[in-house]
């Protein structure tokens, strides 16, 4: 990483200097243009040196002649004698500086403003790459070194998390990510825990063979188990919803993941050691990077792994019956629950994991279910059958309401279900102004499974057709075949009305990486819109093959 920055920036010298958990300290961890003797035995205070004021500043600091300045700090070890002009910019994370990013030139160099741009965004984004890297460090310690850890966080005013408060046994009320909009009212539905495969008791086959061909069978029953709910997905919902699906089973087809089960199973002669220890490196090597979208692809991994270990085990699903009205609450809202569950006896959902931009939040809007995601220690606070109110638009949650918090939400949700009916009753009326002006009211949509909402609001066609939605839900654009038989399939649900398609437009706000992107420095002005069509040309060209023929 420094060789690339020295690089890019014509420089003699990169190095990079981070703290640990003692934020006050920077110590040198690598470097290109410096002694490599050097790296982990220089360290300075965050007030110590240009290195030092950096950090403390927060802000990019340009020295061209370093050694005449009254803050400059020597270090022999180094053999920083040599170099004249000194760059540095700082990492931040929340605020927080957690390490410096150094250039320097053996020659006296005036660096302009693009340099300074380029060394900070460069700094942006190593920072979060190196707290999860720290993270992680942490997560191995012992018990002992721990506590140390703790201690220096504590001193370097980073609060640490306390075991959950007890909560009031009215009126408890917990703030989440608002998800999906809307108003309920129910009793708690508590969703079992997911299999917890490091904690599972679990007797191995005295015949390694047979236990590798249990495996590989259990292997082949989720995948048919997968395929199965895929179907029943798309034909309920539609094939956006079942493409979801579509990831778990190429985990299950790749030979890399396959390959690294059978190799582990012979190893450790047990099917449970194998899962554990491919899902731990697989762990290892997702929760080191910061992007969203391998962030993703962990948790798909996990969720595989469960489900095979369940068909190895046996496990079926059997959730009680729901009571009507339900406040379903889960670890994550899983895309398989839509398929289990009876959903309309659900009233909202609430999830202690998980974000608004997850499949389950993506299901729940498109099928107006009010949902609150992120809720801390919702699993252990709420308690089954106990009544609760969920504000999927503010991201409110309340446990045990008092007669007048509950009066208050049922009005709210009668106002908003009247305002629903108000309109739903207008939805066959032209849309004209007073003046006589004739103006279409045609729907936003990115999803097939929004077709339902159209003909249920009574939209006069498809004003915007948003097929980035597609690429971003399945992680990589349809399949030209897939894409010609989803906006036919839309064109001839509408028909007469019209349907509008816009071709792949990746703004600035959506996250790139399921479109193999790299991070931009500044996405707005990249490889977006039209720019991004003439890029991939061959994806361009396919999709409007696809829209001509359909």
């Amino acid at each position: 990483m420094v060789d690339l920055v020295a690089k890019r920036l014509d420089a003699d010298v990169c190095s990079l200097y981070l703290t640990g958990t003692d934020l006050s300290v920077l110590v040198l961890r690598a470097t290109v243009g410096l002694r490599r003797e050097a790296v982990g035995r220089v360290h300075l205070r965050r007030d110590e040196g240009l290195v030092g004021l950096a950090a403390e500043r927060r802000q990019p600091v340009v020295i061209e002649r370093a050694r005449e300045h009254p803050l400059y700090k020597y270090f022999p070890e180094t053999g920083e004698e040599q170099f004249e002009t000194l760059m540095a910019a700082p990492l931040i994370v929340r605020g927080v500086p957690v390490g410096v990013l150094v250039v320097q030139t053996r020659d006296a160099r005036h660096f302009d403003k693009s340099d300074v741009d380029t060394l900070q965004t460069c700094a942006q984004l190593i920072a979060p790459v190196v707290v999860n890297a720290q993270l992680l460090s942490i997560v191995g310690q012992s018990p002992e070194e721990r506590d140390r850890s703790d201690a220096e966080l504590v001193l370097s005013g980073i609060r640490l998390a306390h075991p959950t408060p007890p909560r009031p046994e009215r009126n408890a009320e917990l703030a989440g990510i608002p998800t999906a909009r809307g108003i309920a009212i129910g009793p708690i539905f508590r969703l079992p825990d997911p299999l917890d495969l490091a904690r599972l008791e679990y007797t191995p086959r005295s015949d390694p063979e047979a236990e590798e061909r249990d495996l590989l069978g259990a292997l082949l029953e989720a995948r048919r188990e997968l395929d199965e709910m895929r179907e029943e997905m798309g034909e309920q919902f539609g094939p956006d919803f079942a493409a979801v699906f579509h990831t778990h089973v190429q985990i299950l087809e790749d030979k890399g993941f396959v390959g690294k089960l059978r190799s582990e199973v012979r190893s450790t002669a047990s099917a449970l050691a194998a899962l554990r220890n491919v899902l731990a490196a697989y762990r290892a090597t997702f929760e080191r990077i910061a992007d969203p979208y391998f962030r993703d692809r962990a948790v798909d991994v996990e969720e595989v792994g469960r489900r095979v270990m369940e068909r190895l085990l046996g496990v079926r699903h059997h959730t009680a019956p729901l009571p009507e009205g339900a406040i379903v609450v889960a670890d994550h809202i899983l895309p398989s629950y839509f398929a289990r569950l009876d959903l309309h006896k659900v009233a909202a959902f609430i999830s202690e994991h998980g974000g608004a931009t997850s499949h389950g939040a993506i299901f729940a809007r498109t099928l107006e279910i009010p949902a609150v995601t992120g809720v801390a220690a919702i699993r252990e606070l709420a308690e089954d059958g106990e009544l609760a109110i969920v504000d999927g638009g503010d991201g409110i949650v309340y446990l045990s309401p008092d007669e007048a918090i509950l009066a208050e939400y049922q009005r709210a949700q009668q106002r908003y279900a009247v305002a629903i009916q108000h309109l739903d009753a207008m939805r066959d009326r032209p849309g004209q102004t007073r003046d006589g002006r004739r103006i279409a009211l045609t729907a936003n949509v990115g999803l097939a499974s929004d077709l339902r909402l159209i003909e249920q609001h009574g939209a006069e066609g498809v004003g915007l057709f948003r097929t980035e939605l597609l690429a971003l839900v399945q992680r990589g654009h349809p399949e030209e075949e897939e894409q010609e038989q989803l906006y036919e399939r839309v064109a001839r649900t509408l028909a007469p009305r019209p349907v509008t398609i816009r071709t792949l437009d990746l703004g600035g706000d959506k996250d790139p990486a399921a479109m193999g992107m790299g991070v931009e420095e500044n996405p707005q002005l990249g490889c977006r819109s039209i720019r991004l069509s003439f890029e991939h040309e061959g994806v361009f060209r396919a999709q409007l093959r696809a829209i001509l023929r359909a």
